[in-house]
């Protein structure tokens, strides 16, 4: 077997992984048990190891592969900013 083709294979099985993690995020409440400082150190992975990867051999299955983990942890993100508590402000004067 050709290294190409196992690179290939392993990015396409991890793909599907990513694909399934995120339509069970979609689909269900499992966002909410993500913390924000797992989320950040995701997203920090995610971008140095694509742009280490981008900058080491162009655009390559690697890159493909790490992109596809920071759009997750951007969306996991996304979701946890837009579901957080809204905070009516509070006015002084209506008390008095």
């Amino acid at each position: 077997m050709k290294l190409e083709t196992l690179a290939m294979t392993s990015v396409l099985l991890g793909s599907c992984q990513f694909v399934m993690n995120a339509n069970d995020i979609y689909n269900s409440d499992r966002w909410k048990s993500y913390k924000f400082s797992y989320v950040l150190l995701g997203l920090g992975a995610s971008l140095s190891w694509t742009l280490y990867q981008f900058n080491k051999g162009g655009l390559n299955y690697s890159v493909a592969y790490s992109s596809l983990g920071l759009f997750l942890y951007l969306y996991i993100l996304h979701k946890l900013l837009s579901n957080l508590p809204n905070k009516e402000p509070t006015s002084d004067r209506s008390n008095h």
